[in-house]
């Protein structure tokens, strides 16, 4: 990672842990609007269970496995406390490995299982293995609706995810055609804004950026400063 953006995002999650949402102004500031991937925040980790009460629930899935081996959602639930792991700042290098680990497991009992396919992509996606988690997102995507009782909500999701995907590999033109298509919510036009920016369509992107900027969500402030940024790049 660049040096002088590494700086940027390191102040930036510093700031916001103490609830700083101006600090994204200043990050935007800092950076090239195209160096912004939309996975350059760790999501939130879920903060009702410690770490030990964690571990101790690993504990209780593995003794079930070992007695039930052939359990796919053991082995989901399993894996996605593995996931939740690797968030913490403490955490072990092969946290997400073992997340892994455990979905290709559960695949093996239920292949092509979208459910379990969804979160093995979001391991991927969160590990930069963008490949990896596209291919997972489009497998699901291929599913009949209906089938395994894929619920609509999730092709959209997926869709989305898949675009976040491609967007981080600068793969612009079928980011966008996955945030349209999602179709994409006002909170995460965002995303598709920032894609039209890079791509220097930038009456598309602040048509998008507008839209983000006037509701009221984590990115606000965000939103706002790349608007301002991309209408500045758009009169040179």
């Amino acid at each position: 990672m660049d040096e002088k953006l590494e700086e940027a995002l390191a102040s930036l999650k510093c700031r916001l842990d103490n609830y700083d949402y101006k600090a994204f102004a200043d990050y935007v500031a800092a950076v090239d609007f195209t160096q912004i991937k939309p996975d350059f925040l760790d999501p939130p980790n879920n903060v009702y269970m410690s770490r030990e009460e964690r571990k101790e629930q690993i504990a209780e899935w593995t003794a079930k496995i070992e007695k039930e081996p052939n359990d796919s959602f053991l082995l989901l639930q399993r894996g996605c406390a593995y996931h939740l792991f690797g968030w913490e700042k403490d955490h072990s290098p092969d946290d997400f490995d073992k997340a892994i680990a455990d979905f290709n497991a559960a695949l093996k009992i239920k292949p092509d299982y979208p459910y379990y396919l969804e979160h093995r992509a979001m391991v991927y996606y969160y590990k930069k293995e963008y490949d990896k988690a596209i291919a997972d997102y489009t497998t699901i995507l291929n599913t009949k609706q209906g089938e395994h009782e894929v619920n609509p909500n999730t092709f959209a999701e997926c869709l989305f995810d898949r675009g976040r995907a491609y967007h981080c590999k600068d793969d612009y033109d079928n980011a966008i055609a996955d945030y349209t298509a999602a179709p994409i919510q006002d909170e995460d036009l965002i995303w598709r804004g920032l894609a039209y920016a890079c791509k220097k369509e930038y009456d598309k992107a602040i048509a998008d950026l507008q839209k983000a900027s006037q509701i009221d969500y984590y990115y606000t402030e965000m939103a706002k400063a790349l608007l301002q940024k991309v209408r500045e790049q758009a009169k040179l």
